[in-house]
């Protein structure tokens, strides 16, 4: 208890009782929402009007402002001029000075008062982010000294920004649980069945009562002498000391002779004089508190102002320092529990000590480690014991016969440390204590989960339960070893030839990362370099956000061409979504690496061999992109959990369902125990556990049955109201498309269709908002969406307009009908919307496949584009384009992942997609996702384009000549002097090496698109050299720069001439009359 120093007889005065006064007033107006400062800041005005001014550090707006409200109110002010005035005047300059500025010129003066409360409240309390809003309530924990009641209101003020709806009472009982201080408190409620937030404030709040009151009942009765037990000796011994208040209180207090409790409880105030005290000291074993031997501190000999070595306190020596002895009595309190729990399963770690393997039970309730002394004797003989003054207890408090201590040389893993080893005389297994585990096991590494799983789980103690599985299993790790007994084995087609393709080349800057990649695969054993092979495949370096590289191989070009397909069956939505009736927990797993796991037989491995500037590489594990490795990775991870009921697994993605949260935990066991058993590693930050709903393959699974992915209709729900005819007709051909699926379709539209009259001008009213509202309401019933079969053909159709692009995910059922499985759009962000109209078609392909990626990634599908020269650019039957866009080779790139048919269809026949285009929502992500190309660029189209080129090139009399000459293989021209080998022909349009021949008719376009930056001679040779050629170009290219007025205009002047003196010789001018 804290307690003011008596003074010398003060007196309170007049002003001490004023200052009282004023701080209870203070404290008393703390009940409001907003406290007031106990001396406010007054504006007045004239008359009997006042308010204080308005201030950001002291006020809160929307308080301040509803006083102000009531100042009216009590005042009677009711003209909104005066309320203005009023309001203008008492908020400040500081705030009036803002509100002036976001007028944009305006006078408030002259403002509306509605006008001028909006303005304010969005500059001094605009609108949270709710996300920001929900992790600032998930952070709150309970502070030191702050009481459960405190905590709860403010929980509840940190809840009302974060709209949680109905969820309110639930989120506020986890953060109730999860933020309190007291474990005990934090205990009672979790082992709480049907816990509500009311049951759990009420239980807490009385819980903390009653142990304030213990505790208040325990000091009244704790003693007044101070006694510290040193433990290391068998005898304890009393070490007698005088408070230091009461020495403060008493100058002679070190006269004063301490006893033992029970002598000072009958009196405490016995006097001891004379030379007899320090024999009585001895024979009543009292030890000065300063130096530690038997007299009293009052006879000590040594400086008061000594200073000790241990604490840096001055008044007392290091051997009886209360720190240092409170530090060993910590020491050897510590109880080593051996045998405590025999019913729990045990973890067993195996340690090489002196080199020696030995199985250690590991105890984190342990502080040493220790060992048998038969064992110890059997395994180091010749260790020197050293004697320890630690004292062991078992866990029912028996003592523990110790014979000392030896140390030894321990690894584990990658550590190597020397360590000691306790030696104690009853037969018990090897112990592994606290001592040893902080040395050898990452403890950081290994508490890290429970951060990452703090979000996948349901509550704090499901958290628990998982930490529990996970540290009994390495399943966690980031290595990347091959699962234990299983191998992936290709099958090729009969009289398979090998292919074997060069690498192609990479841009300088990706060279080193891609060889630190290889080095970094090759170390873990992933990738072999070989000097030789039959079997050669190109690689993909695809640029990851980290700017790291992955390596990636274009099998299409070489061995899914002499594959024979594996056709094991992925697994079809009815057997996913199978015995679910009654399930009511639920997890997901998610595994890492999936095919990388996966070792790839011996014998066949030269067949994924991948070429790189580097050399050939021999990967040792499944690859991405060959066509069988969904079939054999299914087959595979359904061969390790195909007899655990409720699992089922879909590639990479496991769901575990269970009736009862005690089933779940063994399911859950038994999972990670075949994973560990197989070697096979989990991504912990993408798994959930315990959950009532989970996400799996696109759909909600919870109790009630299984719920389609809200996110499926945004697409059609948040689609905008046409904004003219145009968008209206496409409006109109993508509900009419699934007419068939909507009931009185022409009823609903009928105000729609009025607006397609001729001479009837465009008017959006609300007949036409009410009929748009209804058709979507319609078409995005359940029976619009159809479910996703495996069996089933996939068609993905896309479309792109000027500002957005679409795509449709539909079945073909073999009555021939189509149906809608999902829908996607995005709004083209203002570079996008530059692109040419091919490249916003090709962006659309590329959008459907990524946004659709779980539906279509290791599945044949048909691609469906109004754009009938993407057909052939795309066409997966040919090699990447060699002569298109950069643009193009990249988007081609990425998709030879994928296994489809493209197809043509016309923008009427193709109107499900064409529509979402030209309504598309603007609230999609439009950041280019690098990570699956190889190389961004962005490039504009030139005003030339290659259908002119072609067209021109075709009745161009000098290149009819190199054309002709081409065509029939000769391989040099009479008339020109130069080798026709470097010739070729593309689309009708003559290219030498990579450079377009320009016919003579766009020559002088040409010339003047590449003089468009006024260059010299030189820089524009250097320019044209890259894309364009034709025999007179260098002429062409200096006459048009000599020729140029404004390059003359700015040409530096030429160098002046110095004037040289005329020297005449023996001359004479002389004048004749």
């Amino acid at each position: 208890m804290n307690s003011e120093p008596k003074g010398k007889g003060k007196i309170k005065t007049g002003e001490d009782s004023k200052s009282k006064a004023t701080v209870s007033t203070a404290a008393s107006t703390s009940i409001h929402d907003t406290p007031t400062p106990p001396i406010l800041k007054m504006t007045e005005i004239p008359g009997s009007f006042r308010i204080e001014t308005y201030d950001s550090t002291k006020h809160k707006w929307s308080t301040w402002l509803q006083r102000l409200e009531g100042a009216f109110a009590a005042f009677e002010i009711t003209t909104e001029t005066k309320k203005r005035t009023y309001l203008l005047q008492y908020i400040g300059i500081d705030t009036y000075m803002k509100l002036d500025n976001a007028m944009d010129g305006i006078n408030p003066y002259l403002t509306a008062l509605d006008t001028i409360k909006e303005k304010l409240k969005s500059i001094l309390e605009p609108e949270p982010l709710e996300a920001a809003e929900i992790f600032v309530f998930h952070q709150r924990k309970q502070l030191e000294d702050e009481s459960i009641r405190d905590f709860v209101n403010d929980l509840h003020k940190l809840s009302a920004k974060c709209n949680f709806g109905t969820y309110l009472k639930t989120a506020l009982r986890t953060q109730l649980i999860a933020g309190l201080r007291n474990p005990n408190i934090q205990a009672r409620l979790l082992e709480t069945q049907n816990l509500t937030f009311d049951t759990a404030v009420t239980t807490a709040i009385t819980m903390e009562i009653a142990e304030s009151s213990t505790r208040q009942l325990r000091n009244t009765n704790t003693n007044a002498e101070s006694i510290q037990y040193i433990n290391s000796d068998e005898n304890r011994h009393k070490i007698g000391t005088h408070r230091k208040n009461y020495q403060k209180r008493n100058p002679d207090s070190a006269k004063l002779l301490p006893k033992n409790s029970k002598t000072n409880a009958k009196s405490s105030n016995s006097y001891v004089h004379g030379q007899n005290s320090r024999k009585i000291a001895k024979s009543r074993n009292i030890n000065c508190y300063r130096c530690g031997k038997e007299h009293y501190a009052s006879e000590c000999t040594i400086n008061k102002n000594v200073e000790c070595n241990f604490c840096k306190k001055k008044g007392h020596l290091s051997r009886v320092c209360f720190a240092k002895k409170k530090e060993s009595a910590n020491t050897v309190e510590e109880i080593c529990t051996i045998d405590s729990a025999a019913a729990r399963e045990k973890f067993v770690l195996q340690v090489l000590v002196e080199r020696y393997p030995v199985d250690f039970e590991v105890d984190t309730g342990a502080a040493v480690s220790l060992m048998s002394a038969e064992q110890a004797k059997s395994l180091f003989p010749k260790h020197k014991v050293y004697n320890s003054n630690i004292k062991l207890q078992s866990f029912n408090k028996d003592p523990i016969d110790t014979v000392g201590y030896i140390k030894v040389q321990v690894e584990f893993k990658t550590r190597k440390i020397s360590l000691n080893l306790y030696i104690v005389r009853i037969q018990c297994k090897p112990l592994l204590g606290r001592e040893w585990f902080r040395e050898l096991i990452h403890t950081d590494n290994l508490f890290k989960t429970k951060e990452v799983r703090i979000n996948s789980v349901h509550t704090v103690n499901d958290e628990q339960i998982i930490q529990n599985l996970l540290r009994n299993y390495d399943i966690c790790n980031e290595r990347v070893e091959p699962i234990k007994f299983y191998t992936a084995k290709f099958t090729l087609k009969d009289n398979a030839k090998p292919i074997f393709i060069k690498h192609r080349s990479v841009p300088f800057k990706l060279q080193d990362k891609i060889k630190r990649e290889l080095d970094s695969l090759v170390a873990k054993q992933i990738f072999i370099p070989v000097k030789s092979s039959e079997w050669a495949t190109p690689i993909v370096p695809v640029l990851k956000k980290d700017g790291t590289v992955r390596i990636c191989g274009d099998y299409s070009v070489t061995l899914n061409k002499k594959l024979v397909i594996d056709e094991y069956p992925l697994p079809r939505l009815e057997e996913l979504f199978s015995c679910m009736a009654g399930m009511t927990v639920f997890s997901k797993i998610d595994l890492k690496h999936a095919y990388l796991q996966l070792q790839v037989s011996e014998e066949q491995q030269n067949l994924l061999t991948l070429s790189t500037h580097c050399g050939l590489y021999k990967p040792t594990r499944l690859m991405f992109g060959t066509a069988s490795a969904p079939a054999i990775w299914q087959r595979t991870i359904e061969g390790i959990l195909h007899d655990i009921d409720g699992i089922k697994a879909f590639l990479d993605d496991i769901r575990i369902a269970s009736p009862t949260k005690k089933e779940h935990i063994e399911k859950l066991n038994l999972v990670f125990k075949r994973l560990h058993d197989h070697n096979i590693q989990i991504n912990l930050e993408k798994c959930e556990f315990f959950r009532s709903s989970i996400h799996f393959c696109g759909y909600i699974i919870d109790k009630n049955g299984i719920n389609k992915d809200p996110s499926k209709y945004a697409a059609i729900k948040d689609m905008p109201h046409p904004k003219n005819k145009s968008e209206v007709r496409a409006f109109l051909g993508f509900v009419n498309y699934y007419a068939r699926f909507i009931r009185n379709l022409s009823t609903i539209l009928h105000p729609i269709y009025n607006l397609l009259k001729d001479k009837v001008p465009f008017n959006w009213n609300k007949q036409c908002e009410n009929a748009f509202i209804q058709a979507k309401q319609a078409f995005c019933e359940n029976k619009i969406l159809a479910h996703y079969d495996p069996k089933l053909p996939l068609i993905l159709a896309v479309d792109a307009s000027s500002y957005g692009v679409g795509a449709v995910l539909s079945h073909i059922y073999p009555n021939g009908s189509e149906r809608i499985i999902q829908c996607a759009s995005q709004k083209l962000n203002n570079v996008q919307q530059k692109y040419a109209n091919i490249d916003k078609e090709a962006y659309a392909i590329i959008f459907g496949i990524k946004k659709f990626h779980q539906y279509l990634f290791g599945t044949k599908f048909t691609l469906i584009t109004d754009n009938q020269a993407l057909t052939r650019i795309f066409s997966p039957d040919k090699n990447l384009p060699t002569f298109a866009a950069l643009r193009m080779q990249h988007y081609a790139l990425f998709l030879r992942a994928y296994n489809y048919e493209i197809r043509y269809k016309n923008s009427e026949k193709n109107a499900n997609a064409d529509g979402l285009s030209r309504l598309p929502l603007d609230n999609e992500n439009n950041n280019y996702d690098v990570a699956h190309i190889f190389h961004v660029e962005t490039i504009e189209s030139l005003p030339i384009t290659a259908n002119e080129i072609a067209e021109l090139t075709r009745t161009d009399a000098e290149l009819q000549q190199i054309y002709e000459a081409i065509t029939n293989k000769r391989t040099r021209s009479k008339e020109q002097k130069f080798n026709l080998e470097e010739f070729s022909i593309c689309n009708d349009v003559i290219l030498r090496n990579d450079r377009v021949i320009v016919p003579v008719k766009l020559r002088k376009r040409m010339l003047t698109e590449l003089h468009w930056g006024h260059f010299g001679i030189v820089k524009m040779k250097n320019l044209a050299r890259t894309i364009v050629w034709w025999p007179s170009m260098n002429k062409d290219i200096e006459n048009l720069v000599k020729n140029c007025t404004i390059c003359n205009l700015h040409r530096n002047n030429p160098a002046k001439i110095t004037e040289e003196r005329l020297h005449r010789e023996n001359s004479r001018i002389s004048c004749v009359k």
